[in-house]
């Protein structure tokens, strides 16, 4: 008899790149242990870093590049995002990202008039 278990957290790290005012993009790496079942998806879920509640964002297909692009951020706002593999037996664990802060990547225009 097969047993079945989730997959593996994905590899760390969930990286936080190309932020802007208003966007940022996730990249993350496959998880190391399928369970016993190949993966199917990737499901990516957010959150502001001060609110308890995890927002669904995606969910991506297996064999798809890992790498998601967040938009509709509100520059100024701390975010946390999560990235976990799924297989027929359930989901893994959580992979979290560092804090991040979606920003104008040259600082605040000046009004000269």
């Amino acid at each position: 008899m097969v047993f079945l278990a989730p997959p593996a957290v994905p590899e760390a790290p969930l990286e936080v790149t190309e932020i802007t005012k208003n966007s940022a993009t996730l990249t993350w790496k496959e998880s190391p242990e399928d369970g016993g079942s190949p993966i199917t998806h990737y499901l990516l879920e957010m959150k502001e870093a001060w609110k308890s509640t995890w927002t669904y964002v995606e969910k991506k297909r297996a064999g798809e590049p890992l790498k998601h692009k967040l938009s509709h951020l509100t520059e100024g706002s701390e975010y946390i995002a999560r990235v976990m593999a799924e297989n027929k037996a359930g989901q893994s664990e959580a992979l979290e990202s560092e804090k991040f802060t979606p920003k104008n990547q040259y600082g605040k225009l000046l009004n000269y008039t």
